[in-house]
């Protein structure tokens, strides 16, 4: 029994190794419209929905028609995951 509660509160350690989540597909498959965001983020509202997802991709004509006031881009999430491991290899 402890086994089994174990393996649903994924304490025991699996051999499928450091899994990397995928915010953009996740939200592109949850929130196609981005309605979500534009509830949540209010620099975001009136974007276009061909950018809610991926705004950082805008022209700098788009940035200015939208009045955006929002970062373009905080984190290399590729750079994040293999600075990440490089860190849990210390331990």
């Amino acid at each position: 029994m402890i086994l089994y509660l174990t393996l649903l509160t994924g304490i025991i350690a699996d051999t499928a190794g450091l899994r990397k989540f995928n915010i953009l597909k996740q939200q592109k498959k949850y929130d196609m419209n981005g309605e979500y965001i534009r509830k949540c983020i209010e620099e975001l509202r009136n974007l276009p929905d061909i950018f809610i997802h991926e705004s950082w991709k805008m022209e700098m004509k788009d940035i200015e028609g939208y009045c955006f006031d929002y970062p373009l881009f905080v984190i290399d999430e590729n750079l994040a995951i293999i600075e990440f491991k490089k860190s849990i290899k210390m331990f």
